[in-house]
């Protein structure tokens, strides 16, 4: 049911959307980003179940960019806030289900597709980056550069170092420590 929130990433507690934390999802096939005390990004164009897509949301200090397929489709600035650290649990594919008087570890609004790969920086990435890195693994370049793993070319501005998380979802356990 597309009506229903399809949760893709979040740390954020599904019993108070509006609350701390973030989430990345789809609602109405409408894809968007929200952050603490209703933020919002959202892309104006609905995305279907029939093919892959690739989906980037960027935060410079200022400004939240929303883009699908390598394509600016949404930017909001102005300052707007950041998303906070919450206690809330980090969920790919699920929203964290918190209520007090439950254990941890419950889950709902959860996302009815596949996920490829997940990938986490410490800074805002240009489009151009965006573009270089989207349709292929990255790899160390060797001296702490990025490299496309089809495409062998060092991604201009961007360091190994700047990676936080990278979940190729084809290793063994999921995941690559940076």
């Amino acid at each position: 049911n597309s009506a229903q929130i399809q949760t893709i990433f979040s740390k954020r507690n599904a019993n108070n959307l509006g609350g701390q934390g973030y989430d990345l999802r789809i609602t109405n096939n409408i894809v968007s980003f929200n952050w603490v005390s209703g933020g919002n990004i959202s892309s104006p164009y609905e995305i279907g179940n029939d093919r892959w897509y690739h989906i980037a949301v960027t935060f410079d200090g200022d400004m939240y960019k929303l883009y699908i397929d390598g394509i600016e489709v949404a930017s909001t600035g102005g300052g707007q806030s950041a998303p906070l650290t919450t206690s809330f649990d980090c969920m790919l594919g699920a929203m964290d289900d918190f209520d007090s008087s439950s254990p941890k570890g419950k889950a709902e609004n959860f996302f009815n597709g596949s996920i490829d790969e997940v990938r986490i920086w410490n800074l805002a990435l240009t489009e151009n980056q965006i573009r270089e890195t989207m349709n292929q693994e990255i790899n160390d370049d060797g001296s702490g550069g990025v490299i496309g793993a089809i495409v062998p070319i060092v991604i201009d501005g961007l360091l190994w170092s700047d990676l936080e998380g990278y979940y190729r979802m084809d290793e063994e356990c999921g995941f690559l420590i940076p």
